[in-house]
């Protein structure tokens, strides 16, 4: 649970499930699936790293196969190359960089069913070109390059940043003085991750499991493709965060600088809970930990 009321443990508020779809098979350069298969579990550790790895120069359609047999198709759509089923981009105000599509622009006034190319209709079959995938690994990699280079230097080349979000010079100046804050490295940065958010059309949503109700921060239903993980794990790394917890105290969700340590050992026992920066200043740990040893005491003495 997520409260401090029910006395539960904390838990990390990533999802780790894809729907693998049963087929799934490389055409030339397409991958090629079907809209049937299972939900797995995926490995989050390695995601990043493996999808990455497809930005390397020599990097082959049989690369990106294995990929997809390791975490499922990134369920791109056919016309601009992110997440299936996105919102018309035309409508989406909420990111001043607005979701960065691979391929094409919307028409105005042309709101289309954005989704995979459809290769058969019963059963269904999707499939989708791997060289988006490519595209948007390189693309990662260059924003990564531009958050150290941030970091570091306080800003990045021009020439870098054009590569990250392909915008070059002053906003100010393209734009006027509504986008001026984005001249700021920080504002850009905080910009293009959150039209990467956009992008994957990451959701966060409840689900009950094993008697309870879970939160997690995951793949849009229509999909659950692993596109909105990889951009999960894109952000934490830019935020030089080791993951998304829940706290035990308050219940907010909130970005660890270390491993969620729930469920590991601490001295001589087992961590059973995660706590934001608030509620450890508050000693809420504290309070927890002697209501935990009230009640091992009082059950010591029933027995």
């Amino acid at each position: 649970m997520l409260s401090a009321w029910s006395g539960g443990f904390g838990r990390p508020l990533t999802d780790d499930r894809v729907l693998m779809p049963a087929d799934l098979e490389l055409h030339g350069s397409r991958l090629v699936y079907s809209g049937e298969g299972r939900f797995h579990k995926i490995r989050l550790d390695r995601l990043l790293d493996d999808f990455l790895g497809l930005a390397d120069q020599f990097v082959s359609a049989r690369d990106a196969f294995g990929f997809a047999r390791k975490y499922g198709p990134l369920k791109l759509c056919e016309h601009h190359g992110i997440a299936a089923y996105h919102k018309p981009l035309l409508m989406n105000r909420s990111s001043p960089l607005g979701p960065a599509p691979i391929f094409g622009v919307d028409e105005p006034f042309t709101y289309d069913w954005c989704g995979p190319r459809v290769e058969r209709r019963s059963p269904e079959v999707y499939s989708e070109g791997v060289e988006a995938w490519f595209a948007l690994a390189r693309r990662a990699q260059d924003l990564l390059r531009v958050a150290s280079a941030v970091r570091t230097e306080g800003d990045a080349p021009a020439d870098l940043w054009e590569k990250a979000d392909g915008f070059k010079g002053s906003f100010k100046e393209r734009d006027g003085l509504a986008w001026a804050y984005l001249d700021n490295p920080w504002n850009r940065l905080a910009a293009n991750l959150d039209r990467w958010i956009l992008s994957a059309d990451m959701t966060l949503r409840v689900r009950a499991e094993q008697g309870s109700l879970v939160a997690a921060l995951g793949a849009n239903p229509s999909t659950y493709s692993p596109f909105a993980l990889i951009t999960m794990q894109l952000v934490l790394a830019v935020l030089r965060a080791e993951g998304l917890a829940s706290c035990a105290g308050c219940g907010t969700p909130f970005v660890s600088s270390r491993p969620p340590l729930a469920g590991k050992l601490v001295g001589p026992q087992v961590a059973k809970r995660n706590y934001c920066r608030s509620c450890r200043d508050a000693k809420i740990p504290q309070r927890h930990a002697a209501r935990d040893y009230r009640r091992r005491q009082g059950r010591r003495h029933v027995h």
